[in-house]
């Protein structure tokens, strides 16, 4: 029965019944147990892998059966698969012991000891696995199994590194079998260790042949490619790995590192990103994406990975420490953080880096913080490391360069290029050694020869501006200034190279453009003593020392402390106005000048004394004390002389040795107008005439100025020489006139000629216009009012004696009534009539003494007279008027009311409407305009001609019509024709002086227009000036019409200014006589009811009166309250910028008054404010609405176009454009031509008109 369950057993194991073989045992009883059945039962535990139930039951008759062979291979096969490698070996020794032939145990102990080399080569224990390994082919019985077995010792081999081994089985391998795929792939791991990679890319590529082309094959090709420096190759077959492993770390890293170092680190980046996402965060790959990140320019990335690299662990210690500080210098190096790139280059040496690079960019590092000698000491440093590179060698030169060391620059230089360096750039440093050593010429030829090299790295800029620098420094600044311009087309564009063309243009004589270039510079490197120092020099040479100042001071603020600038800014000063701190800083400049510095001196000396002479209150005696220490000093050239004569002129008693110096500068050679000018002025003081006009008129030769006419004239005048004098005077003012310059001293002088020849009226023409010329300039002192005060009185008491005789005419007086009203006028001013005085009436008698004719109604007067002053005769007048016959009392009234609001020129320019106001609210007159017009008309026909016109066209028009009426012109003379013409037809070009548009429209010769100007120039335009201040009966120009207060809170208040007109009502005895007569109506007769009809109208028109007054005052008030309430901030602070754009509609709506009303109303009415008393009109102003849709005040906008016009340079006045460009910049965008519009409003001229 037990054969017949061994055989069962047998059957059921053949069939791999396993669990019905387990359940046939296991359901036995106890008793039938042996064990040859429990060794069954642990073999069928095996075959269902269930080894530690297996183990189990063989150990339960290990003592029975332990040492036989089928119970030791059965347990050997249960420690195996259990992993237990060591009692496996144990149970299959004793196996193989029982029976050596069975390869079954050999099989098992072959897979045991390799299994123990692979857990040896876990455990890193080389010597081990290496023994197991061996162990193994001990139990090799067959050729495969010794292939198998050799095989996996030449694995073994390589793993710990013993190759030639390994390459020693594994080519016999190869020698018995050219088939053996994985032979040539282990052969080629073995010899690419070895570094033999063309030899492992054979065996390589055999194993591909024989149909290998996994992901291992390709990234052992690629390892081998890429350490025989063909990286292209190598990525295209780490790239094939990756296709077959995709996330493969190694591979990725590899193809990464590849990317990195053939430049395409945008390629590498994405591979280092695809390691991140997939978790990789070792030392390596943080420190190559760090490498990457630089290399993009991604720095402050890169040195987060860089850091983030020195903070990971790395494995087995790969962390190159030295190289992540070095890369993280050179990270920081290029973010300019220098200093904490030369801590990281320091530390990347502390940690073992002490080589030629890491030098180097320590130097780069002391370079950028221009610590030259310390960039040297570290690049000698290098080379004590590489003393064969020529760039290290280079770098040393120019370091020696920068330092001025040229000598030591060249031999490094010429280290170099024995190095094999013969570039642009080595040339150029060599060029720039010899500049520095002087030797331009040389330098020149360097740099020539670094032009002529096929070198696409020079720098045509650089080249180009050292050859320019050369060329300065040998003063051919022709040459000079071509290369910098080149050098500048090339893109050099710094401060340096502006300046240089600055300086050739200087020495070239060109300022205007060498100002233009050293102000690029100064654009681009506002700090730079040098180039501050050059333009202001550039300024003085232009004559323009107040532009030069403030860079001056910026040079010396900056830290230039020699006399040079000390010097410089007093010059500076002096010539800017600033005499008194010139002469003090000049001063300074004597205390640091070289004493052996004679030319320094000298300058200094001469300067402060042409200094003292200049001072408002000049100091000759100290100006003359430098001068001639510079002349002691050995100075003795026209200019000195010429300055202490100039000086000597100061004191009376020293002007004959003043004309010495002036004759000793003549024969020195000095022969411009200036010293013929001063010498003169000394001779006039001293009353030599005649010499001083000989004098003037050599400068008059030497320059055409018309300041030489107006002193030639004063001394012909002195020579009581007054027609020539005059001649010559008015040929100054034309001159002056044409120049836009003003004539007051030809006009004082004038008016003296004109007194010397009896002329009294042409004398008070020029005098008035000489008084109005200083007074609106401000240069009225007492000594010029004494003057014309005593002209002024002859004048006006003429005048007055005129007056006196139409105030008091009336019919039936005796003519010698009328003479003592005349004669009455100069007594008081402590004068005498000129002459006696003639009067005649409708022309009878001319020279009428007797005066014994009774005047009548429509008798017409002449009179001639004159008044004579202490200071000599003050000239006559002659004057037509009628006895009141003529004139009614009304007309009377309204002349002189007319006379009374003329302008001081003689002109009327309050409207007709508003007279007609006036003389209702005044003198009770009602008249229309028409009225006042053809009463003014009667105005117009008195002397002198032009007088009541109401515009200067119109003035100019009834002068020219007077010389008609007078007889003086034929109506049919070209000369009225043309003059009438331009006056109504182009006198907006006449008096913008556009002559060559007149004459092209009028087809006028040359001639024809000289002659037109000269008669016009006895035109008078302020016809008024001749009578002084206009009499009549308009007692105030200006009275107030509202008087407006503004507190020191900002509240404004106002009220209207009733003056001393009284309250009107109608009278009570005239209201009581209305009243009798209504209460007796019924006892009226006809004449009574007559004169009740006739008073009852006149009541009801007074009525009517007043209630238009009181409407009229109604009208006032709401209107400036309107006003007020719109421009509250003008009245509140005065400022005119403040007015808000307003027009008469705004105030027409706010108080429901007609526009027509509004105007009237802001057309003749004042206001009295703050800040003065203003016409209503003058509150209202335009708005502009720029394109931004901003609403501005137009005078706002005028206040500051009046203001930008008022402080330009007035020897290069702003042109419209030129206007528009500045008000955009001060925040006011209007166009060209409403900047013109503007100007025209404010009365001021086009540009060229305001150029002085």
């Amino acid at each position: 029965m037990k054969e017949t369950l061994l055989e069962e057993i047998e059957r059921l194991h053949d069939l791999e019944k396993y669990q019905e073989i387990i359940d046939l045992i296991e359901a036995l009883p106890a008793e039938r147990l042996n064990t040859e059945l429990m060794g069954e039962l642990g073999r069928a535990y095996n075959n269902i892998e269930e080894y530690e139930k297996a183990l189990e039951i063989l150990k339960t008759i290990e003592f029975e059966e332990g040492h036989s062979l089928i119970w030791n291979w059965r347990a050997g096969f249960s420690y195996f698969f259990l992993e237990d490698y060591i009692n496996a070996e144990k149970c299959f020794l004793k196996a193989y012991e029982l029976d050596p032939d069975d390869n079954g145990t050999c099989d098992f102990l072959i897979a045991i000891y390799r299994n123990l080399a692979k857990l040896e080569n876990e455990n890193q224990n080389s010597e081990k696995s290496i023994e197991y390994a061996l162990k193994a082919k001990k139990y090799a019985y067959d050729e495969e199994g010794r292939i198998e077995t050799d095989s996996f010792l030449a694995w073994t081999y390589n793993r710990y590194g013993k190759y030639e081994e390994a390459e020693e089985i594994l080519k016999n391998q190869l020698a018995g079998n050219k088939d053996n795929q994985w032979a040539y792939s282990e052969l080629a791991y073995s010899l690419s260790e070895q570094g033999k990679f063309e030899e492992a890319l054979e065996n390589c590529f055999k194993a591909e042949d024989l149909g290998r082309n996994d992901d291992w094959l390709f990234t052992r090709i690629a390892i081998c490619y890429k350490n025989l420096g063909k990286n292209e190759e190598a990525l295209e077959y780490y790239l094939k790995a990756l296709e077959l492993s995709e996330d493969d770390i190694f591979i990725m890293s590899d193809i990464a590192w590849l990317y990195d170092i053939t430049d395409r680190y945008e390629e590498a980046l994405k591979y280092l990103e695809r390691l991140e996402e997939l978790g990789q965060d070792d030392a390596w790959t943080n420190t190559e994406f760090g490498y990457c990140l630089s290399k993009l320019g991604r720095y402050e990335e890169a040195i987060e990975k860089l850091n983030h690299a020195l903070e990971v662990e790395a494995e087995n210690d790969d962390k190159d420490i030295s190289y992540i500080y070095a890369r993280l210098g050179w990270c920081k190096r290029k973010l300019g953080m220098c200093d904490e790139a030369i801590e990281d280059f320091n530390k990347a040496k502390k940690w073992g880096r002490n080589d030629a690079w890491i030098n180097v960019e320590l130097g780069n590092c002391y370079r950028l913080k221009d610590d030259i000698k310390k960039a040297l000491e570290c690049n000698l440093q290098a080379e004590k490391f590489d003393q064969k590179n020529p760039y290290i060698m280079s770098d040393i030169a120019w370091f020696y360069d920068s330092l001025g060391q040229y000598d030591e620059g060249l031999k490094y230089i010429k280290k170099a290029m024995k190095l094999g360096r013969n570039d642009s750039w080595i040339n150029v440093e060599y060029g720039a050694c010899l500049a520095g050593l002087e030797k331009y010429e040389e330098a020149i030829e360097k740099f020539d020869y670094a032009l002529s090299l096929k070198d696409e790295e020079k720098d045509l800029a650089f080249i180009y501006g050292q050859l320019g620098w050369c060329y300065h420094q040998l003063e051919n600044y022709e040459k000079a200034l071509e290369y910098q311009l080149k050098a500048k087309e090339e893109g050099r564009n710094d401060s340096w190279t502006n300046i240089e063309i600055a300086i050739c243009y200087e020495n070239l004589d060109n300022y205007e453009k060498a100002l233009d270039y050293a102000l690029i510079a100064y654009d681009l490197d506002r700090d730079n003593i040098r180039i501050l120092s050059e333009v202001a020099w550039i300024y003085d040479c232009m004559d323009n020392y107040e532009e030069g100042l403030p860079f001056l001071l910026r040079a010396e603020e900056l830290g230039r402390d020699d006399e040079w600038i000390k010097t410089e800014i007093a010059m500076n000063l002096g010539r800017s106005g600033k005499l008194n701190e010139g002469i003090e800083k000049l001063k300074e400049s004597l205390t640091m000048v070289e004493e052996a510095d004679i030319n320094r001196r000298i300058l200094i000396n001469s300067e402060l004394g042409w200094y003292y002479g200049k001072l408002e209150n000049p100091e000759p005696e100290e100006g003359l004390k430098y001068l001639n220490i510079a002349k002691e000093l050995g100075r003795d050239d026209e200019w000195i002389h010429s300055e202490i004569g100039y000086q000597l002129g100061y004191n009376p008693e020293a002007r004959k040795e003043s004309l010495e110096h002036f004759d000793r500068a003549i024969e020195l050679g000095r022969n411009d107008a200036w010293i013929f000018e001063v010498r003169g002025a000394v001779l006039l003081d001293l009353k030599r005439y005649q010499e001083a006009l000989d004098s003037f008129k050599n400068a008059y030769d030497l320059n055409n100025d018309g300041w030489y006419l107006y002193c030639m004239g004063r001394c012909l005048r002195g020579l009581e020489r007054y027609e020539e004098a005059i001649e010559v005077l008015l040929k100054s003012r034309q001159i002056s006139l044409d120049e836009e310059d003003v004539v007051d001293g030809e006009d004082f002088e004038l008016a003296s000629c004109y007194v010397g020849i009896g002329d009294k009226e042409n004398a008070q023409k020029y005098l008035d216009s000489a008084r109005d010329s200083i007074t609106e300039r401000g240069l009225l002192n007492d000594y010029m009012k004494e003057k014309i005060e005593e002209i002024e009185k002859g004048v006006n008491i003429t005048k007055e004696m005129h007056l006196a005789a139409m105030k008091n005419v009336k019919a039936g007086m005796k003519e010698y009534e009328l003479v003592a009203e005349v004669e009455k006028q100069p007594r008081k001013y402590n004068a005498y009539y000129s002459f006696q005085t003639i009067l005649s009436k409708n022309g009878q008698i001319l020279h009428n003494h007797n005066h014994l004719n009774t005047l009548k109604d429509g008798d017409l007067v002449l009179l001639d007279c004159g008044a004579l002053t202490e200071e000599g005769y003050c000239g006559d007048m002659t004057t037509t008027f009628p006895v009141s016959g003529k004139f009614t009392e009304r007309q009377k009234t309204i002349l002189e009311y007319l006379i009374g609001s003329l302008d001081d020129d003689g002109l009327l320019r309050k409207d007709l409407d508003t007279i007609a106001d006036e003389l209702a609210i005044y003198y009770g007159i009602d008249c229309s305009e028409k009225e006042i017009a053809d009463t003014l008309k009667l105005l117009q026909d008195f002397d002198p001609a032009g007088i009541g016109a109401r515009s200067l066209q119109e003035c100019l028009l009834l002068q020219i019509e007077r010389k008609i009426t007078d007889g003086e012109w034929e109506r049919n003379s070209s000369v009225y024709n043309h003059l009438k013409t331009i006056f109504t037809h182009y006198f907006d070009a006449f008096t913008k002086k556009h002559w060559d548009k007149i004459q092209t429209a009028l087809s006028l010769s040359d001639l024809q227009i000289k002659a037109l100007q000269a008669e016009i120039r006895k035109l008078n335009p302020k016809p008024g000036a001749s009578m002084g201040e206009t009499m009549g009966r308009n007692v105030q120009q200006i009275t107030p019409d509202f008087i407006i207060d503004t507190d020191d809170n900002g509240n404004v208040s106002f009220y209207l200014n009733h003056g001393d007109l009284p309250e009107l009502h109608v009278s009570q005895s005239f209201n009581d006589m209305l009243m009798a007569y209504k209460d007796n109506k019924k006892g009226m007769n006809r004449q009574e009811k007559e004169a009740l009809l006739y008073a009852k109208g006149k009541v009801e028109k007074a009525q009517g009166f007043i209630e238009a007054i009181k409407q009229r005052r109604n009208t006032l008030y709401v209107t400036m309250k309107a006003i007020i309430e719109i421009q509250k901030k003008f009245f509140q602070d005065g400022n005119e910028a403040d007015l808000k754009p307003m027009i008469l509609k705004d105030i027409a709506e706010k108080t429901g008054l007609d526009i027509s009303t509004i105007s009237r109303v802001s057309n003749i009415k004042y206001a009295q404010t703050r800040w003065g008393t203003f016409p209503l009109r003058f509150f209202f102003t335009d708005s502009y609405t720029t394109e931004d849709g901003e609403e501005m005040s137009t005078r706002k906008i005028k206040v500051a176009l009046r203001d930008i016009i008022n402080n330009e340079n007035k020897q290069k006045p702003l042109s419209d454009d030129a206007l528009a460009k500045v008000m955009k910049e001060k925040g006011f965008p209007i166009a060209r031509r409403t900047v013109a519009k503007y100007r025209e409003q404010l009365n001021l001229p086009v540009a060229r008109l305001r150029k002085e």
